[in-house]
């Protein structure tokens, strides 16, 4: 009887100890986990702020707040909800790196989370007078230095018009540069399209290499329409390529606004790094700015580099 009994209980223990960790408390409540908090890699230039997002993620969806842990050495960070921003010290190159956590609204704390700066040197240090307070002036100083996005100079002074509007035959031009396309477009008088009237003469030879990758498609093409921002995202999955991926999660806030046929664009970027959203939200029905084209456009050059 009292073996019966002994193997009763080693059962229960086990039991016990297989048992999922989201168990029941001894009050009856369940168990209220830590949040959790991703490391993250940046880089930026010299005497240039970098602006960044950091992914938490609370597993009974309460909120959180994030905490710094330990200071940069070579520059200050400021934390703005899941968002911060880095300032480097002046002239200053090099590694830098700052430690953060996550508290909810329980008291639970996540472990520590590393963000890591590199400061690469920068030999333009005037930039682009009206991007020094965009989160884009990064990706709009190297574009520039890459010879495939610049600006407009007025006098001594280089404007980059980050709240300008892009179109979608401007993105199409601008898309085919970040890819690396170097060749001559063959000329193109006719692209087979049903409002080919519609497209100017130099921006068909465009249309038709798109066409023929497979960034767009359909019978028409409006090279004057503004694009939204979901419209861009997925012109930019297009021409990177990248295989659909369904094993990421996004840690995107307002991801219900993300049309039915242009998740899976953003699926694929988020998963490959590709999308800077600097304060998690997407605002996919908004007009897309050449600030947005300059992230987008920097991201899809750096992922063709990678996969040559």
């Amino acid at each position: 009887m009292r073996i019966c009994r002994a193997a009763a209980a080693l059962v229960i223990v086990l039991l016990l100890l297989t048992a999922p960790t989201a168990a029941l408390t001894a009050q009856g409540e369940k168990e209220n986990f830590a949040p959790k908090v991703n490391s993250k890699q940046c880089i930026t230039l010299k005497n240039v702020p970098i602006w960044g997002y950091i992914e938490q993620y609370d597993p009974n969806g309460d909120k959180t707040e994030l905490l710094l842990v330990k200071s940069p050495e070579y520059g200050n960070v400021t934390l703005y909800g899941s968002t911060f921003i880095y300032k480097p010290y002046p002239d200053i190159t090099g590694a830098d790196s700052f430690i953060v956590a996550a508290k909810d609204s329980v008291g639970n704390l996540s472990g520590n989370a590393g963000i890591s700066v590199t400061i690469q040197d920068n030999n333009w240090d005037a930039g682009y007078c009206d991007m020094k307070s965009s989160p884009a002036q990064y990706s709009a100083i190297m574009l520039t230095k890459s010879s495939i996005l610049s600006g407009e100079r007025i006098g001594t002074a280089d404007f980059f018009k980050p709240k300008s509007v892009v179109g979608s035959g401007e993105y199409l031009v601008m898309l085919l540069a970040a890819m690396g396309t170097k060749e001559d477009l063959a000329p193109c008088v006719s692209t087979g399209l049903e409002n080919d009237h519609e497209i100017q003469l130099w921006l068909k030879p465009y249309v038709q290499y798109a066409s023929k990758l497979g960034i767009i498609s359909g019978n028409a093409f409006e090279p004057d329409k503004l694009l939204t921002k979901c419209e861009a995202v997925t012109l930019t999955a297009k021409a990177a390529g990248m295989k659909d991926v369904y094993t990421k999660p996004m840690y995107i806030k307002d991801v219900g606004r993300i049309p039915a046929k242009d998740l899976q664009s953003y699926i694929n970027l988020a998963a490959y790094g590709m999308l800077n959203l600097y304060d998690g939200y997407a605002r996919p029905d908004e007009p897309f700015t050449r600030a947005d084209a300059a992230d987008l456009l920097w991201q899809l050059y750096c992922y063709k580099q990678r996969i040559k």
